[in-house]
Order: structure tokens, then C-alpha cells, then sequence
């Protein structure tokens, strides 16, 4: 496992796992149907009363707050593409859901900024897991001294009690981790389709200071597919009834086409390395070294924890930009639906529905793509882009200018706005240098990346 920071207490992977599912047995002929218990759809979130003891059970009085999670966005890590579940204020968990399972890659806690990624990913639920049997691993920490092991099992409980009210049938994951003089324990309520509908989390530290806590999080509201819901004898009516866009076969030739005509490096990408300088807001510029190798991972060296954390999130970006994904692969037929939206002289807006169930909106003009429209749940996003032209012709997007708006009050609550320089090194268009001003909640900051590649 490769952490950034100081040891961090890793209640954050507990806080964050909010993501997914339940209303019927656990169990197909054909084993845990993981994509149904834990459906990761870009947009959802989940609202919680978080009840909350800082310090062992019966010594300290109970704190309750609210809490929402929400998959908003995704992030390439040198595990791989994941789903970001964030929260209000900043922290995230990056998860994936496939044939090895649900696998949790990492996560992030943004007042402690701190970051960091499990590799490999720690594996919680698979397909051939039997209920009551347990799963464990074991992954050495950050000091390439002390092995932490990991364990998690699964049961079908009768009844979850909500504030929404009663979810039946729910699949109880249970996962934990031990060090030496540590010990983590997580219990997900999981129903059908729906999300995590409850959890509790017990941590105990030992050292370098006693530290105990414990957490209660229960359901109250989720927005599922564009929908907000307070009962949860709603859902189950909507999930039944619920419709997608209609294919339109032009509409996905057009598409294929603006994402063919995007600038990806091949699979004769040779891995490169280079040097960067960062700097944030007016601070001093901190120096290192990153590598890309040929499977487009990338490794961050700078004494600085934090700029290393910060540094390998933005070349991560970059480099997911660049690495070749094959449409079919993106937009399977069998999983989305692709058609028309607003048409004019100049430009078509192609609307994409998936498994989600929220609808991405893509303006094309010309084989470009010229704005991305989305929706996540407690937000929506309008992203302006401006592109570069490659000796081949294809387009890289230089520049973006991304808004959000609230979906409750329709008001502007942010904007993130990039400025990326390439220039072709040895046959390859590579990144030079990036700008991002990010502003929210009336505060601003900015990050000045530059990159000589060697």
C-alpha cells in the first residue's frame, strides 16, 4: 500500500464506503450479483443522521449531524479508472465494481490533506463469497515493515431501521482492518438498487495516543436517478417505472466519431519520466520528479507529502485524458442508450443514458466536443471546452471552463477552470504545463504545474 501524509486514521475508508443496494436475497444461482447490491451510479447521493461518540462507549455523550455522499465524478489511479464517492466537504473514496469484485482503491481527507492509495486495491465483496465465510488479505503499510490484515464477510438481515423507514432484506457487509495496535471494523446495510442504507464503524487506537470512536449513520433522504426520496416505500415504485433516452443510431455514429477524433496515445506508449514544478496560490514552487510507465501508472517522487498527493492527482487527470478508450467499450449498447438533443446550424447535442439513469450531455460541432453537460445528484455541471488541433488532425482539449449550479436553488455554487499547454517530444503530444483556478463558497485557489519531460 503507498500512503501520502503522516499516518492517517483510516476511519475515512469507513466514513466514505456509502455507495449501494438491497431489497431481496443476497445470493443468484450464479453468486453475489455485486453490481445489484452495489450499483455505482454517477449522480446518487445519500443523506445520513450521523450519530457520532468521540471516545469509548458510555464516556462521552453522542453527537448527531447530518452527513451526504454522493458518486460525483471519476479519477484514474495507477489501479485504474475508479468512481469517486464524495462528501460534503471534500473527502472521497474511490471504489470499482467488476469481475474481482467490489474493490476499494483509496481515499482522501481534505482537512487533514491527506491522501492515500491502496495498491492493490483491498478487495471487500466478491461474486463467490458464501455468507458467514471470511475473505482475508493482508498488505504491508507505508514503512514496508508493519502488515496490516484486512477481512470482510457478508449475511442477509431481515429488517433495517431508517428514518426513511423499514428497508427488508438487506445484505450486512461486514469489513475490518488490523496493525499492531489498531483495530477498524465497519458494518454496510446494503439494499437492492438502492444504497447503503445504514452503518456503524468502531475504531481503537492504541498509539501513538489512545484514541476511541464510534458511529451510528442511518438513512434519512437519497437521490437516486434524478429523484429525491424521504420514504423509502417510494423507491421501489420509481426503480420499477423508470425510463432512459431512445437509441438513435445516427445519434451514435456522431458520438463515436467526436470520440475518435480525440488525441490518445497508443499502446506503443513507450512510459515516460520528467521533472515538475509546483506551486500553490502565491507559496513557494516545490520540485520533483514524475514517471509514466508504458501501462500509463504514475509515480510521484517530492519530499513534500502533500505536494507529492497533489501533484500525482493532477498528472493522474492528465494522463486519464490521454489513455486510449475504446467507444464500445465506453458506451456498450447493451448498457446505454445514445440520442438527440438540441440541434441547430452550428452544432448537436447527443444525450447519453446509462445504467445511472442521469443523463451526460455532449455538444458537438464539427467531430469536436465543445461542452459537457451533467447532473450529480446534489449538483449539475456545464463545462465549456477549447481544443488544440494535432499534426494529424485530432483535437485535445486545452482548456476548460467548468460551472456548477445547485439542482435545489439553480444558483452558481462553483467553478474550476483549466488552462493546459502540450507540445510534441518524441512523437508523442505531451503536457507541458497546467493552470486550474478553483473557486467555491467564496474562496479561491489556484496551482501552477509545469512539466520538462527527459
Amino acid at each position: 500500500m503507498r500512503r501520502h501524509k503522516h499516518s492517517i486514521i483510516l476511519t475515512i475508508v469507513a466514513m466514505l464506503l456509502v455507495g449501494a443496494t438491497g431489497l431481496t436475497v443476497a445470493q443468484s444461482p450464479g453468486g453475489v450479483e455485486i453490481s445489484s447490491w452495489f450499483p455505482i451510479r454517477q449522480g446518487d447521493s445519500w443523506t445520513y443522521d450521523w450519530n457520532y461518540r468521540p471516545g469509548p462507549k458510555g464516556t462521552a455523550p453522542v453527537q448527531t449531524l447530518k452527513r451526504t455522499r454522493a458518486f460525483e465524478g471519476r479519477e484514474f489511479v495507477d489501479t485504474g479508472m475508479t468512481d469517486k464517492l464524495a462528501s460534503e466537504n471534500g473527502d472521497y473514496a474511490l471504489f470499482t465494481v467488476g469481475e474481482k469484485g467490489l474493490l476499494l482503491h483509496g481515499a482522501a481527507e481534505m482537512q487533514r490533506d491527506a491522501r492515500f492509495i491502496f495498491d492493490p486495491p483491498i478487495t471487500l465483496l466478491t461474486r463467490e463469497m458464501k455468507p458467514g465465510e471470511w475473505l482475508r488479505t493482508e498488505q504491508m503499510a507505508e514503512d514496508g515493515q508493519t502488515v496490516r490484515r484486512f477481512a470482510s464477510r457478508y449475511e442477509m438481515v431481515p429488517v433495517v431501521e431508517t428514518p426513511m423507514g423499514r428497508f427488508e432484506n438487506c445484505l450486512r457487509l461486514v469489513w475490518t482492518m488490523d496493525d499492531p495496535g489498531q483495530h477498524h471494523e465497519t458494518t454496510y446495510y446494503l439494499a437492492r438498487e438502492i444504497g447503503i442504507v445504514a452503518y456503524t464503524l468502531d475504531v481503537r487506537i492504541d498509539r501513538p495516543r489512545r484514541f476511541e470512536m464510534s458511529v451510528d449513520a442511518r438513512l434519512t433522504l437519497a437521490q437516486l436517478q434524478g429523484r429525491t426520496f424521504r420514504q423509502a416505500t417510494e423507491i421501489p415504485l420509481f426503480l420499477a417505472s423508470r425510463k432512459t433516452t431512445t437509441e438513435n443510431g445516427r445519434a451514435r455514429t456522431m458520438l463515436r466519431k467526436a470520440h475518435e477524433s480525440q488525441y490518445f496515445w497508443d499502446r506503443k506508449f513507450p512510459g515516460l519520466s520528467g521533472a515538475f514544478s509546483y506551486q500553490r496560490d502565491e507559496g513557494e514552487a516545490v520540485s520533483g520528479r514524475i514517471g509514466i510507465d508504458r501501462d500509463f501508472g504514475v509515480e510521484v517522487e517530492c519530499p513534500d507529502a502533500t505536494v507529492r498527493a497533489m501533484v500525482h492527482a493532477e498528472i493522474s487527470q492528465l494522463v486519464s485524458y490521454r489513455q486510449p478508450r475504446p467507444f464500445a467499450e465506453l458506451y456498450d449498447p447493451a448498457q446505454s442508450r445514445i440520442g438527440f438533443g438540441e440541434i441547430n446550424d452550428l452544432t448537436t447535442e447527443i444525450i447519453v443514458s446509462d445504467e445511472s439513469g442521469t443523463n451526460a450531455g455532449y455538444l458537438v460541432a464539427d467531430r469536436e466536443i465543445v461542452r459537457i453537460s451533467r447532473s450529480y445528484g446534489r449538483v449539475r455541471f456545464v463545462n465549456q471546452l477549447r481544443s488544440i488541433r494535432t499534426d494529424d488532425g485530432r483535437f485535445i482539449a486545452n482548456e476548460a471552463d467548468i460551472q456548477y449550479f445547485s439542482n435545489e436553488t439553480g444558483i452558481a455554487v462553483g467553478q474550476t477552470i483549466y488552462r493546459d499547454r502540450y507540445a510534441k517530444i518524441g512523437g508523442w503530444w505531451l503536457p507541458t504545463a497546467r493552470e486550474k483556478n478553483e473557486i467555491s463558497k467564496g474562496r479561491s485557489q489556484s496551482i501552477k504545474l509545469t512539466i520538462e519531460w527527459k
